[in-house]
């Protein structure tokens, strides 16, 4: 399919899934503050939550196709060891690998600002 547009002179920008976690985020993070807990508990470990290894052969092969670039928004969940479930104060994800509503919204110019330095206008 990359291809297929590229051949037809589109520009594509392939976005990045966005971290899978093992738990019904809702779920779980309403079973943290019943209990009093910090929901942080829901945090996974990148290593569980990016699978980066997937993304790196996703970016050589998107890479390798004439006008196509891959847009990474994982630093946007993630540092470099933990993938969190609250970002600046809003539930990122509604299930397990689904975004909230008002965070993607959050989101919005930021995936602008990234599609168009790869795409243009």
């Amino acid at each position: 399919t990359l291809v297929s547009l590229s051949k037809a002179g589109l520009k594509i920008a392939f976005i990045r899934d966005v971290p899978f976690n093992d738990e019904n985020i809702d779920t779980c993070v309403s079973r943290a503050l019943w209990r009093d807990k910090a929901p942080s508990l829901c945090d996974q470990t990148r290593a569980d939550a990016a699978n980066d290894a997937m993304a790196a052969v996703e970016r050589e092969i998107v890479t390798s196709v004439p006008n196509a670039s891959y847009v990474d928004l994982t630093d946007r969940f993630c540092n470099t060891t933990t993938c969190h479930v609250f970002i600046d104060g809003k539930l990122a994800f509604r299930d397990q690998h689904h975004l909230a509503t008002p965070f993607a919204e959050s989101l919005e110019p930021e995936v602008e600002k990234r599609v168009i330095s790869k795409v243009g206008r």
